[in-house]
């Protein structure tokens, strides 16, 4: 990554001291930002009590600030989890939490990294705010599907596209 950039990593409450422990030994975290899902999982019906929130985890290879045209959060976000037919993946995050935090460091053009890019949820997110984007996923399945919808989201066109407004 180059200097004064940011990173977000989504994780559970089970995984969220080994991933804080990691990012530690190179990034400075500067927050924790919980993520309400607005309802809960599943999960352990019968011993587990249902999830509904993920920590993101939000840190700075150097001191990345925000774009000063964005306004500053707190730090508990409320976005719907993605559920029924929108959901082609399990961890599948929604298009405007990305968007916020895309808007939030960027500008059009830059390039934005996923390296677990699964539904290409954050390419689409990219693709609506003008970013680039670079993103590897490692299961064929998921990739060609999550291809597709990149690829359904870049047919769409504006009316503004085509008046050129």
């Amino acid at each position: 990554m180059k200097p004064d950039t940011p990173l977000y990593m989504f994780c559970g409450s089970d995984k969220v001291d080994f991933f804080k422990q990691q990012i530690e030994s190179r990034f400075t975290i500067k927050n924790i930002i919980v993520w309400d899902k607005g309802n809960h999982t599943a999960g352990d019906l019968e011993a587990q009590y249902g999830k509904r929130y993920e920590f993101i985890i939000y840190a700075n290879k150097g001191r990345a600030k925000f774009n000063p045209d964005v306004p500053r959060y707190d730090d508990i976000w409320t976005y719907a989890r993605v559920t029924g037919n929108e959901q082609i993946h399990q961890n599948q995050k929604p298009i405007p939490l990305l968007m916020r935090i895309i808007k939030q460091h960027t500008k059009p053009h830059d390039l934005i990294l996923d390296p677990f890019m699964g539904s290409c949820s954050t390419a689409v997110a990219a693709h609506k705010l003008q970013r680039d984007f670079v993103g590897f996923e490692l299961d064929k399945d998921e990739y060609d599907a999550g291809v597709k919808r990149l690829n359904a989201e870049r047919a769409q066109v504006s009316i503004f596209d085509i008046f050129n407004f």
